[in-house]
């Protein structure tokens, strides 16, 4: 964790060795959380992340992973990406859009897999900030303590949420006749 951090004050010193270090360390977790949440911006959205980091690192807190906290800026930025994209001129609820709703096509992700392209059928069929929890927990590799601090809310807050959106994906799964 404290060597993240130091890689990342080294980058912003322009230390180019430190910039590659990072980037490689962490760049398969973060691309993947972006491709699943935006397909068609995640290499975009991955250059903002990285400049983000760089811009703001002050405010990573030294009790995080730096992990939790590039995926928390990935979150907001794929949060951005949505409103801003939105094929409607009002603004997204995020507790009930989906992105079958933003984005109807399927997913590329993980095509090859049957099994895979069913759960990534149904994790879009979920409201976009529980979608981006389970993202966040199970690609993003984050424990309850780290997602709280990506997002920003109680340890409490994060696990009742989790459980809402595992439930809800359960429901989903096994409401769908190919799914049984």
């Amino acid at each position: 964790m404290h060597e993240d951090v130091e890689l990342l004050r080294r980058w912003q010193g322009g230390d180019e060795a430190a910039a590659r270090t990072l980037i490689e360390r962490h760049q398969a977790v973060l691309l993947r959380f972006l491709g699943a949440s935006a397909p068609n911006a995640a290499d975009d959205l991955l250059q903002e992340l990285w400049i983000a980091c760089v811009r703001n690192h002050e405010q990573l807190v030294l009790t995080s992973s730096f992990r939790a906290y590039a995926l928390g800026i990935a979150r907001n930025l794929v949060l951005v990406y949505w409103r801003t994209h939105a094929r409607r001129g009002e603004p997204l609820d995020f507790d009930a859009v989906t992105l079958d709703n933003l984005e109807p096509s399927p997913s590329q992700v993980f095509a090859h897999d049957e099994q895979t392209r069913r759960l990534v059928a149904a994790l879009r069929q979920l409201p976009l900030e529980q979608q981006l929890l389970l993202q966040l927990f199970y690609w993003g590799e984050l424990s309850g303590s780290e997602l709280a601090r990506a997002l920003g809310v109680p340890e409490g807050t994060v696990r009742g949420r989790l459980r809402a959106a595992k439930a809800a994906l359960a429901q989903i799964l096994g409401a769908d006749p190919v799914a049984r």
